[in-house]
């Protein structure tokens, strides 16, 4: 994970509402490791150690103190959208995935322009 990647997954982390997902989202940050599941950068997956994980049971995104779900936006390099989104299963940090509303691939993003909402 890039310093840029790392920055915009922790400020999302930051945000989760529930105190007890937010302090091991702290701890998974430390020992994940990232793999990039899309050619275009568009998602990444975390992976943490198998002693770790329990059985996938399906994502959901991770909840802010409002009840809604973290997530935030950036700009493409060519000024597109992105909207960011931070998955998490069974609790843990899952995937960050990357999506243009307009439907195209996302060619660069810029994350310095990221912000949450």
């Amino acid at each position: 994970m890039t310093h840029s990647e790392y920055s915009v997954v922790h400020t999302l982390g930051r945000l989760i509402g529930d105190e007890g997902l937010r302090s091991q989202f702290l701890v998974d940050i430390a020992e994940v490791e990232v793999k990039e599941e899309a050619q275009d950068g568009s998602r990444l997956r975390f992976h943490l150690p198998a002693a770790q994980v329990q059985s996938y049971r399906g994502q959901d995104s991770f909840r802010g103190s409002d009840g809604f779900p973290v997530e935030g936006k950036m700009l493409d390099a060519d000024g597109a959208s992105i909207d960011v989104y931070f998955y998490q299963a069974n609790g843990r940090m899952f995937e960050l995935e990357l999506l243009r509303p307009d439907g195209q691939s996302v060619l660069n993003p810029i994350w310095t322009s990221f912000t949450a909402s």
